[in-house]
Formats: structure tokens, sequence, C-alpha cells
């Protein structure tokens, strides 16, 4: 049958312009520009709801659903991934507002303008806390003005599923804002614009730069083309009129965003446009012939370029690149910029990492300014370790470092190849934040959490990453990450997240069968990851951290007053405390379930407290003679060193298993132990800092004994002449120093609030004195003085 072309074309345009249709992988560039539709109200596509069985615990997080919604998910008429569209909202009030909300959600990124301010920088989560799902962002406005008012976004859609984010299908943007009696909201009265100057494969075509991108990335490369930049589409002056109204993709809560829920966690933290630490080594310079430069860095670290230069001709090609672009076979990011003729100004906002920038820039280009904004998870460094060993020192800064680089949206293991939220670098880096971070830190965590209820597979199958494409559960990290979950609780305190949490963790562990030995079958999972390196002694390791999540579950229960698991728990116990030692421990001393020894399972086997205290000297042994695991356990050998009293030993394997990461001239912490000459390893990895929780925690010696600091310990251990230590509480700043003196120590104590005990050495009672009120306790094994809120100097003498 003959279809009449034109007509055809114009019903098809029209189906376009009002969102019945769209297009998920391709557009066509040579479409022409649609006229305005006419703003009607609730013209949008039929909803579709997704069922709430979809995912088994998804009503746990029902407080923090919302359901009410004015504003719609809205988007250009063409759906394509790795597009940037621009919104504009226009709207009058009848005074000034000091303070409201608004609340947001894009389907990838986002970034907002309120009145020409940049308020909010790489908003959004990649999707939700569950499979289906999505969060949204709760932003304080403070500039709304009496009068004209202007809210302007640039969204970012990646369109495309990752180790670390899912694709929604759509791209979309939802917001909604009351004020003055009134709703701003997402709506076909929005003014939107494809960026056209962000081009994509469609774009472009055969000319696209089809550089290598690693596959565990969910965002692509930016190809900027300054010649068809719309300008600054965010200040308040400029005109939108032949802007097109934007169209309805969904209602709020409907299919293929679905439900949605508030991100506990704060929108990053952004600073202005500063230069780099030798910019004024390529200012001001006309350039002769191409030329690759180098800009640096203070450190490692979350940043986006910006750049002012002018350019003799148009479509000159400069290229930007960290030195993180490469990690063994795995290329990263590479962004282009393509000049107009004359002077122009460009940031590229999607963030990357590295300590160094490079820039191809051809001949014929002027830079007149170059610098970078850093941005990142909203934290600041508020804890503290210092001593008079400088390589500790340098040690816990690069820790501190590599977690700060590593968080974001979520927990990374990385931040240039992957992105990935895994639990097991996840579990590492709770603790770390807990001794490192101010309390805004707590938010990221609550999220992890949340996240991994949402993500809880049918069969109680907990989750060792999401969101991502392939979530997989990794048994040994999903043990890891239940007690890590405790240990916020016992830090700060949060029994309604705690809670949430409980009953996934204990019907997790009801995954296990028993052996006729009476020990657990080892369990695969989606993956049977243990560790990297060798010598794995996976039957012990995955049973210690099955017994020590048993010993978690138990403490929960009982603070949460629930017993129904009371029965599961203990007979796992018992049968698992009664034949541990029968079939893993060997007369030569320790636990293994070969022929040679672990030192990752031995640390396993004290931690979880399997190992009695008299198998301590010939496991001290093991961990002092065996050296076979990744950063990742480390922190766990050096925890179970200082657990058994053995601290000596503990920092000389710290300072000698991190030597070449301390002697780097590097900020971060490395993936292994060693760069090798093939650059597989990453420069930055979130599960390595385990050391700075050794410092803090068992060298300092500074940790809560009852829920949210109610009661306190500190432990200093005399090792060095000096320690200057600080953590960072719900209840304000611990502070602990001392420094040594002729014939002894003063040790300096700012309390909280809560009950603390400070524990010296028993040799040290007669010889101490001290001022404000401290009360002696009767122990066995320390000289103990309890205190309250305030100051307090002791002197040993």
């Amino acid at each position: 049958m003959k279809i009449n072309k034109q007509l055809f074309g114009l019903i098809m345009l029209t189906l376009f312009s009002i969102g019945l249709i769209s297009c998920k992988t391709k557009e066509k560039i040579d479409k022409p520009e649609p006229q305005n539709p006419t703003p009607v109200e609730n013209e949008y596509p039929t909803p579709e709801y997704a069922e709430e069985s979809e995912t088994p615990y998804t009503g746990l997080l029902e407080s923090y659903k919302k359901d009410e919604w004015n504003g719609y998910w809205i988007w250009d008429k063409i759906n394509a991934p790795d597009s940037y569209v621009a919104f504009r909202k226009e709207f009058e009030i009848s005074k000034d507002i000091t303070e409201t909300v608004i609340d947001i959600s894009a389907e990838s990124k986002y970034f907002m303008w309120v009145n020409g301010i940049l308020t909010v920088y790489d908003g959004s989560s990649k999707r939700g806390p569950s499979v289906n799902d999505s969060f949204y962002d709760y932003v304080k406005i403070t500039n709304l003005k009496k009068g004209k008012n202007v809210i302007a976004f640039l969204t970012v859609y990646n369109g495309r599923s990752s180790d670390s984010s899912i694709d929604a299908g759509k791209a979309g943007l939802l917001f909604q804002m009351s004020v003055d009696d009134k709703v701003i909201k997402s709506d076909n009265t929005v003014k939107v614009k494809r960026l056209r100057e962000y081009k994509n494969k469609s774009l472009l075509k055969g000319d696209y730069p089809n550089y290598p991108q690693s596959s565990m990335l969910g965002e692509w490369n930016v190809y900027f083309d300054a010649r068809e930049a719309t300008g600054n589409f965010f200040e308040t002056s400029f005109d939108v009129s032949s802007w097109d109204n934007a169209v309805g993709v969904a209602k709020a809560g409907a299919k293929p965003f679905n439900r949605l829920y508030k991100n506990p966690a704060p929108t990053m933290k952004f600073n202005e446009i500063v230069k780099f630490e030798n910019s004024s080594k390529y200012e001001n310079i006309i350039f002769d012939k191409p030329t690759k430069i180098e800009l640096e860095l203070p450190l490692n670290r979350q940043f986006s370029t910006y750049f002012e230069i002018e350019s003799e001709k148009e479509g000159e090609k400069i290229l930007l690149y960290t030195d993180t672009y490469v990690v063994g076979t795995e290329t990263n990011f590479k962004d282009t910029y393509i000049t107009k003729k004359g002077v122009q100004k460009y940031e590229n906002y999607p963030w990357r990492s590295g300590s160094k920038l490079y820039m191809e820039i051809p001949s014929g280009v002027k830079i007149s300014y170059i610098g970078y904004r850093a941005s990142g998870y909203d934290a600041d460094i508020t804890g503290s370790f210092e001593s008079s060993n400088e390589r500790l020192n340098i040690l816990w800064d690069k820790a501190v470092n590599s977690l700060l680089i590593n968080m974001r949206d979520t927990f990374m293991d990385t931040p240039d190849r992957e992105r990935a939220p895994y639990m097991g670098d996840a579990s590492n880096q709770i603790e770390m934040l807990l001794y490192s971070l101010d309390p805004n830190s707590y938010e990221i965590v609550k999220k992890t959490i949340l996240t991994a209820i949402g993500w809880t597979k049918e069969g109680n199958i907990l989750v060792s990453r999401a969101p991502s494409k392939s979530p997989h559960e990794i048994p040994v990290q999903s043990l890891a990450f239940i007690i890590s979950v405790y240990n916020y609780y016992l830090y700060t305190g949060d029994r309604d997240t705690i809670s949430k949490f409980y009953e996934i963790a204990a019907n997790y562990l009801k995954n296990w069968e028993l052996k006729d030995n009476g020990l657990i079958e080892i369990r695969d999972g989606s993956w049977l990851w243990t560790d990297w390196g060798e010598k794995i002694d996976v039957e012990v390791i995955q049973t210690a951290w099955y017994y020590y999540a048993l010993n978690i579950i138990e403490k929960l229960s009982s603070d949460l007053n629930i017993t129904k698991n009371d029965e599961f728990i203990s007979q796992r116990k018992v049968t698992i405390e009664e034949n541990f030692a029968k079939v893993y421990q060997k007369e030569d001393g320790g636990f293994r379930s070969g022929e040679e020894n672990d030192d990752r399972a031995n640390a396993l086997a004290v931690l979880s407290g399997l190992a009695k205290k008299e198998d301590y000297e010939s496991i001290r042994n093991i961990l002092v003679n065996t050296k076979n695991a990744s950063p990742f356990y480390e922190k766990y050998v050096l925890e179970a060193l200082s657990i058994m009293g053995y601290y000596d030993e503990a920092v000389t394997r710290m300072l000698d298993r991190y030597e070449a990461m301390i002697d780097d001239s590097g900020t971060t912490l490395w993936e292994l132990w060693s760069l090798d000459a093939a650059g597989t390893v990453t420069v930055n990895h979130g599960w390595t800092g385990g050391p700075l929780v050794i410092m803090s925690k068992y060298i300092a010696g500074i940790k809560p004994i009852e829920v949210n600091y109610e009661e306190y310990e500190i432990i200093p251990q005399f090792i060095y002449d000096k320690i200057n230590a600080s953590v960072d509480t719900n209840k304000g700043v611990i502070k602990m120093s001392y420094n040594k003196v002729e014939d002894g120590y003063e040790i300096k104590i700012k309390a909280i609030e809560g009950t603390g005990y400070l524990k010296l050495p028993k040799e040290f009672k007669d010889r101490t004195n001290f001022t404000g009120v401290m009360i002696e306790v009767i122990d066995d094994d320390y000289y103990v003085l309890s205190f309250e809120e305030g100051n307090y100097t002791i002197t040993v003498s």
C-alpha cells in the first residue's frame, strides 16, 4: 500500500511533539525544529506503575517514599543516549523568599542554577534504592526574590547501565517547589532545548572519535563543539522565547522511573574555580605548534576543568584527560573541545579524577586562564591523627584522601575505571569515615544501607553491588558489610536505619546450609570472590566471616529486643564453636583447611571470636610471618594483631606492607601492593585505607563501648613520643593527645557528653595526677579513670 510521505511525516512529527512516541537510540540531525506547542495541562502518557512486590523489601523504605507530586517527568522530544538538555522555568513571586525547598530527580545527572547562581553541581543518583525505583534530592534554595525568578537546569542522560548505574530506558527531569502560595513544577510549560553542541555518536556519526572506554562506566566522554554553543542559558536575562516547551514523559511514580524516595545524602559540595598549581606556565602564550601540556593539582581529587582561550581558527581540537586515563587494558575518560574563532570560555561539567590534567593544544591557540573546580561528597575532614612517626602521619593522610576520592553519590571502588559501589570497599570506607569525617558523612552510609535493603533479591540474597547492571552476591563482602553496618550503628546510634536492615541481615544468614561436620557449606553466591592474591583459605575465611556476622545479629537482636531469631543464632553458634577448632586447628598452631597458613583466615578467627586467647601466640607468629592479604584484608590482619595486644607488631607490619605507597609521591593508596609496569592497578582504591582505622581506633585508642558514645574508652598506646588524635561524633569532637616528658607523659583529653574511660597501663597508677573530676575504676588489666564531658590534663611522672 502506498502512503503519502508528507502526510506520514506530519503524523509522526505531531505524535513526537506531544510525547506519544520517542526515539531511544537514534535521532535525526536534519529534522526541522518544530513550532512551540501550546502548553496544555495533563497532556502526558497514560501512566503505568510497577508492582510493589517487584523488590521484596521495598516496603521497609516507606518512610522515605514521596507519593504526592504535582510535577511530571519531562524531557526534550528526542530521547537519545549521551545527550545534554537545558531546561528553564521562569516565574514571579510577590516577595523575597529567604529559604524554601525544591525536590528534584533526574534519570542520570543535573546541574541547577537559581537566578544565575550555581546551586547544585552533579545532582541526582544514578538510579534508586531498588532495581526499578529512583531517588530524589531535597535542596534548599535561599535566593528567590520578589518579581521574576529563573531556575535553569543542565541535565545529562547517559542512556546506558553500568557497574554503578541502571538506565531507565528513557531520559527525564522532575522537580517541584512550593513558594508564595503556588507550586513551581516540571510540566510542559517549562522551556527546553537539546544542547547540540554536546555531540554524541548519533549526531556525529562517522566523525565521532570512538576512543575506547571502560565498559564498566555509565558516563561518556564529552565532545563539545563551541561553534554551536547556546551560551549562558542559566543567566536571568537569557532569551529562551525560541525554545520548545518540554514534552511529558511520565507521571511521577509511574514507569519507567517508578517510585521516588528521598535521598538521605546531601548534594555535592563544590568549590570556586581556581588555577592549577602551574597554570601560569601556560597562560598568555600563543602555541605555535601542537603541544601537550601537563597541569598539576595539589592532590589526586575529583574536579572539572575550566578554561578561557582565544583561537585563531575555528574547528581546532583540544583534548583533555588525566593521569588516570589508562589503567592497564582499560581506558577511562578523554574529552574533546572544538574551538570557535576568537575568545571563548568553557567548563567541562562532568567530574573527572586525577592529580594531573593533560591537554593537547593545537597551534594558534592562546590560553588566557586555565583552572579547575573541585567537587565531591559534602563532608569535611574533622578527625585527625598525628604522631612522632611521620610515616604513619603520611599514611593516615593518604588514606583519608583515598576515602574522599571514592565517595560521591555512592561509595566507589575506584573513581576512574569502574566507580562501582562494592560492599567490600564500603565496609572499610564506612569505618574510615567514622574516624576521619564530620557527621554529615553518616548520610552516605545510611543511603548505602537503604540501597542494600531495596536491592535485596528474592530468597533474601544480600547483593554486593548496587545500583549496578551486575549486582552480584559476593558472600564474604555481604558478610563484611553486615559487620560494618553494625559499627555504623554503634558509633552513630541510628536505630531507625539499623532496624530496617536487621531483618534482611538475619534472613541472609539463613541461606547457609550445614555440613555433616557441623560447619557451614561454603556459599558460592553469584561470584565466589574471597580476596585477590595467593593462598586464600576460602573455607576458614567464609566460616569465620559467617560466625562473626552471627555475633553481630545476636547483639542487634538484644539491642532491638527481637527474639525470633535467638534459637537459630544460638544453634548455629554452638555448632560452629564446637567444630571449628576440631576441623581447622593444627598442632603447629593456627587454623587452616589445607597445608599452608593464611594470614587472612587467622585474622578473621581472632576478629570473629573463634580463636581463644591461648591461640593468640601461634596466630601472632602467622600474622607476623605470612603476608598474602590484599590491601582489602590487610585492615583485618592489623586489627587482629591490635585486638590480641600486639601493637608493635601491627605497626611494624603496617609500615612494611605500605612502604611503597608511603614513599610514592602520589596522595592516594593503590588497589594492590605495587604499581606494575603495565599499570593494571588503580592508584586510588576504596578498600586500601584500613590503616586509618587502626591508628585512630587502636593506636590512639578512641572507640565507643555503648551505642552513640554513651560510654566510650580511650586506650592510647605509648609507643611514640607523641600522639594527637581526634574523632568527630554526633555529640562533638573527642580529642586525645599525649606527649612524652621527662620521666613520663602529659595526656590531654577533650571529652564529649557521656561517660568516658581512660585506660592506662597498670604501672602508671602510682605515678598519675590529674585535673578535673576523674574517678578510679577497678579493672584487672588497666589503671582506669572515668570522666564526664569536659577538659582534662593527666600527668604521669
